[in-house]
């Protein structure tokens, strides 16, 4: 029987419904033990089918997996493998459904008269489906699938005739009775299944705004992902008791009329903003109520008030921390699964004591948060006029701070003894991940430069070369540069490159450039290069 779809109470699988009964009087349900007990309990969230091999499906977040997912919303293996990741077949097919069976019917004529032309007549499409002549009505006025009365008045009277079989259906969009009646049976038996979900007991007219916004089909053929999608948007409306938000403007359907829906038909919607405001409110609100400790004789908020509003304003920015691209249809706002991991992120936030500004700096190199930056930089003139000023407005974390707490280091003779050339490049090997890779050892370049002597003694020599720092120059005159020959800067005229040896002191320099006579471009060039080389950037890349 639980492969049996022939009435409107199948399929049913006992075992199921056995273990669901003893888990529901046990005070827990199929779902939670299943996410509790599996290994495998949540999938990428971007896209399933791209599941990475050391994804880490143990972690308790969401989304859930399928076979949890539709657990939630009480579907089978069975109904969600045959009735809704695949199309229903007009003639028999391997592992499909046909047609005319899902409405009882055995063959696909009775007496030489095609079934079609049988189950359009109300009261056997009431029999065949398990409707009550009310919820026919209300399946009438959903519009999920568009008919009307055929015949001259194409309005169902609102309470049962007592001839109903001369109440016949005649299908307009589509007019083609088969997808009609393919798509009305699925969504008819959608309907029923969630009535046995608490907080799921939609309405054909709510029920119909869901599935056409999440697109129970696309076109004529089944969407293979919308149950994992409903169920994901129906998690986010338990956990959070987000409100439908209907509306009661004449005409209004689907996201303009089930407002949260707004939250998946586009920012250009009507109802997103509200659908949005809706969203962040209700995440606050969770969050103070299931994770925040109450502290006693203290009523207010965890956060302040425009919180969630900077939140708001910078919904983009946070979901690509998250993973998510809002240039790309991989954003937090395409799908309820994404919008589900995406709330789930932004409850974390809450509770953390990251301010949103911080988490932007931290987290992403082009963006500084006006009014919570928490490293204000400056502009090219303040920092022409003071380098140290970083970042600005006094910062207690600023260069002139740990510069000031540099200088207040005091280190005594024996530290200094221990700490020799080889223990510091076996410290930063070992413990600080130092790896120089190919190429020039960068490491090794600061100390033949800045410390040649303790190498030297370290029977590690240093030659002249390496001490030097040096820049191309030409054209220019050697006695310019060799004159006296102590001075800060030499010129070797055979591989035509002006060189400098530390210490270079700047009132040596000074005195150099003083004696000379007006420099030109290219020498000017090559005395900033030298005179700036001993700076950390050209020997830590």
């Amino acid at each position: 029987m639980q492969s049996t779809f022939t009435a409107p109470e199948l399929p049913y699988a006992q075992p199921l419904d056995i273990s669901r009964s003893y888990l529901r009087k046990l005070g827990t349900s199929r779902f939670q033990t299943m996410r509790t007990f599996r290994e495998a309990i949540t999938e990428f969230v971007i896209d399933p089918s791209l599941e990475a091999s050391d994804f880490r499906s143990f972690l308790w977040r969401y989304p859930v997996r399928i076979e949890i997912a539709r657990e939630y919303l009480g579907i089978s293996p069975e109904e969600y493998d045959l009735l809704y990741t695949k199309d229903i077949t007009l003639a028999p097919a391997p592992a499909q459904l046909v047609l005319h069976e899902l409405y009882g019917f055995p063959d696909e004529t009775v007496d030489g008269t095609d079934w079609t032309n049988i189950v359009v007549e109300v009261p056997e499409f009431l029999k065949r489906t398990g409707l009550s002549y009310c919820e026919f009505l209300e399946l009438w006025h959903s519009q999920f699938v568009e008919f009307q009365r055929a015949g001259k008045d194409k309005e169902f009277p609102q309470c049962e005739p007592c001839c109903p079989e001369l109440l016949i259906i005649d299908f307009i969009d589509p007019s083609d009775a088969n997808e009609a009646l393919r798509k009305l049976i699925v969504f008819i038996r959608l309907w029923r299944t969630l009535h046995s979900v608490r907080g799921a007991r939609y309405t054909f007219t709510q029920l119909a705004d869901i599935a056409n916004v999440l697109k129970l089909f696309n076109g004529a053929n089944i969407n293979p992902d919308f149950i994992r999608e409903l169920a994901a948007f129906q998690m986010l409306r338990d956990d959070l008791r987000l409100p439908l938000g209907i509306s009661e403007e004449a005409g209004a359907t689907g996201a303009d009329r089930t407002r949260i829906l707004g939250l998946w038909a586009g920012q250009g919607a009507p109802s997103w903003d509200w659908a949005v405001q809706h969203l962040l409110g209700r995440i606050e609100d969770y969050a103070e109520a299931h994770h925040v400790i109450p502290t006693e004789g203290k009523h207010h908020r965890h956060r302040p008030p425009e919180f969630m509003k900077i939140i708001a304003s910078n919904l983009e920015d946070l979901s690509s921390l998250a993973g998510f691209d809002p240039t790309t249809p991989a954003t937090w706002d395409k799908k309820p699964t994404s919008t589900l991991r995406f709330s789930e992120l932004l409850t974390k936030v809450y509770l953390s004591a990251f301010t949103t500004g911080e988490l932007l700096y931290l987290f992403n190199i082009d963006i500084h948060l006006d009014g919570d930056d928490p490293f204000p930089e400056q502009d090219k003139n303040e920092a022409l006029d003071s380098p140290f000023n970083l970042p600005e407005e006094n910062h207690p974390y600023g260069l002139w701070e740990l510069r000031r707490k540099l200088l207040e280091v005091e280190i005594s003779e024996d530290e200094v003894k221990q700490w020799s050339w080889h223990r510091i490049t076996s410290v930063l090997r070992d413990e600080f991940g130092y790896d120089p890779g190919s190429g020039t050892d960068q490491l090794q370049s600061i100390g033949e430069h800045f410390f040649p002597e303790m190498l030297s003694h370290m029977s590690m020599p240093v030659s002249s070369s390496a001490r030097h720092y040096v820049t191309p120059l030409t054209p220019t005159k050697a006695g310019l540069w060799n004159t006296p020959p102590e001075g800060p800067f030499q010129y070797d005229s055979a591989n035509k490159q002006l060189f400098m040896q530390l210490p270079l002191r700047d009132e040596d320099v000074n005195r150099k450039l003083n004696s000379l006579d007006q420099l030109t471009g290219v020498e000017q060039k090559a005395v900033q290069q030298l005179y700036f080389a001993p700076s950390p950037k050209p020997n830590i890349a």
